[in-house]
């Protein structure tokens, strides 16, 4: 209820009770004044969040256990000093962040944190930041046709389908199939257009003349972590279960 509203449902109040309303209003109308002047509208920039607006990926497949990538980014709304980048680079995969735009990237400044890399690409003053980093990959045959991405730390808005990437195979080299994302095929080379930046990119591909590399089966790693979860929550309800039945005896 308003303060106009209480007010006016007091019939004939009292002196008191009538400068309390007058002192009400004056407070109110004070509150609106500051929150209309001081305050930043709905477009201002206190209230934007760094947003990923279009990527292209660019990957070539150098062999089943390397990759070498070109991604430019571009990001509205990037929070100063920078923006943060992170690839999944566990035990035997190694990457060389090459460059980011034409300045070479000194290895000192790309951090690791567990099983990932960090890198922070400084923001600049524009409302749009479009920047390049170039990497190449190599890997153990544990992660055969697979190319991960560095990921700026922004989200997509979800909507739109701006996300665009683009595999090259090695000369004389066919897709096998199951690729992922899926890729639309011409002359060795697939491409798509996604709304989402995938943080790796799985592409099987056969060489004539050339035993192909050992694949790993995401779909039996997959069914086998989702047992796992199955059991483990199975197991923690039923402990839980007669935990709180051997609670409930204690108490009587």
């Amino acid at each position: 209820m308003t303060v106009e509203s209480r007010c006016r449902r007091r019939a004939g109040p009292p002196a008191p009770g009538r400068r309390r309303c007058r002192r009400q209003r004056l407070l109110a109308s004070a509150a609106l004044a500051v929150s209309a002047v001081g305050l930043p509208g709905p477009s201002s920039s206190v209230f934007a969040e760094p947003l990923l607006r279009q990527a292209d990926v660019r990957i070539v497949l150098s062999s089943p256990t390397s990759c070498e990538v070109t991604a430019v980014f571009s990001i509205d709304d990037a929070d100063p000093p920078g923006i943060e980048h992170r690839i999944r680079a566990p035990r035997g995969v190694e990457v060389d962040l090459l460059a980011a735009g034409n300045v070479p990237v000194d290895s000192r400044d790309v951090r690791r944190q567990g099983a990932t890399l960090s890198y922070v690409v400084p923001s600049g003053e524009s409302p749009r930041q479009t920047y390049e980093l170039r990497y190449r990959v190599s890997h153990a045959t544990d992660w055969a046709y697979h190319c991960p991405i560095w990921l700026p730390a922004v989200p997509t808005d979800g909507r739109s389908r701006d996300v665009r990437l683009q595999v090259d195979l090695p000369p004389d080299a066919v897709p096998s199939g199951g690729s992922l994302p899926a890729l639309t095929w011409s002359d060795g080379r697939g491409s798509t257009t996604i709304g989402h930046l995938p943080s790796f990119v799985r592409v099987p591909f056969s060489i004539r003349g050339q035993a192909p590399a050992p694949v790993r089966d995401l779909s039996s790693t997959m069914d086998a972590v989702a047992i796992v979860v199955l059991a483990s929550a199975s197991l923690a309800f039923f402990w839980r279960r007669r935990w709180s039945r051997g609670r409930g005896k204690e108490g009587m």
